[in-house]
């Protein structure tokens, strides 16, 4: 795999780092990992750091549950009566047993067509 090399331990005196093709790793991680390699084994699930990650999503879907319900009460406040009703007809409608896009994705669908021409533009300018 490549010559090894153990750098010095670290400011904070934490565990020594090793270099190996490149790549500077904690030395147990580089040991995992090339332990691994050799067994052809997938790396381990460690739910210790799955839990944050749970944590984080918990707390964001909590704050906007709490920006939902105060957006809500504020235009409860408004006195005016949103016409959602109104809106399908915008996005599609079916004639004739065909659905046909609406104004609204027709217009996102000329948006996506005006993008995707800009990003390829420069490459046909030659």
């Amino acid at each position: 795999m490549g010559e090894s090399v153990i750098l010095p331990v670290n400011n904070a005196g934490k565990q020594p780092f090793i270099r190996r093709g490149g790549f500077i790793r904690r030395r147990s991680t580089a040991l995992k990992i090339e332990s691994m390699a050799r067994t052809s084994q997938s790396l381990p699930s460690d739910s210790s750091k799955l839990l944050p990650l749970i944590a984080d999503g918990l707390k964001f879907a909590l704050l906007m549950t709490v920006v939902t319900w105060l957006m809500i009460r504020a235009t409860e406040g408004l006195g005016y009566h949103w016409q959602w009703y109104r809106i399908p007809r915008y996005l599609l409608s079916i004639s004739t047993g065909e659905i046909l896009l609406g104004p609204l994705l027709k217009g996102l669908s000329v948006t996506f067509q005006i993008a995707a021409v800009s990003l390829c533009w420069p490459w046909h300018s030659v």
